[in-house]
């Protein structure tokens, strides 16, 4: 199966501004980067996979553009609505959906995710991702770090810093 190509939302509606922060980090950072992650909801809409059975759908990504403001956090804006419904397969409308938001964060080698699911998002609009100091100053080759929901569950809980993300609902501004 060729992956379809994958359309932008000529006129989404569910627009949301994210503001994206880190706290207490040891040092700067190479590159911050963040992205929507969606998937089809209604899988059904893809083929089905001769040896399996089952139905292989893609995935999309939109990047969300960040500036840093004067206070230092960084500002963004994404529609959750971006990618465009429609009949990729020839089988019936696929329809997209947000998985999560995710901001990465990278020094020299190492990559700090910090995700803020759908369902946060919707639920609190906020969430949270800690780090330890250790990691960043030590850069392992080519890891991904995906933190620790609690500085608790960190080695050393007092060496260590955060990724704040944010989203709020501006689809009525």
């Amino acid at each position: 199966m060729e992956d379809p190509k994958i359309e932008l939302n000529p006129h989404p509606k569910m627009r949301y501004a994210i503001t994206v922060a880190m706290e207490n980090a040891p040092g700067p950072f190479d590159s911050l980067t963040a992205q929507g992650q969606f998937e089809i909801e209604n899988k059904e809409c893809a083929p089905k996979q001769a040896t399996s059975g089952l139905h292989v759908t893609p995935f999309g990504r939109l990047p969300i553009q960040l500036t840093r403001s004067a206070d230092g956090r960084y500002q963004g804006e994404f529609y959750m609505d971006g990618l465009k419904d429609e009949n990729y397969f020839g089988r019936d409308v696929c329809h997209w959906t947000l998985v999560a938001i995710s901001v990465r964060a990278v020094e020299k080698t190492t990559t700090f995710d910090a995700p803020l699911y759908k369902e946060r998002l919707l639920q609190d609009g906020w969430d949270r991702r800690f780090f330890s100091n250790t990691t960043y100053q030590n850069t392992p080759k080519g890891m991904i770090d995906t933190g620790s929901k609690t500085k608790e569950g960190l080695p050393d809980p007092g060496a260590s810093f955060s990724i704040y993300i944010s989203a709020k609902d501006r689809s009525h501004d």
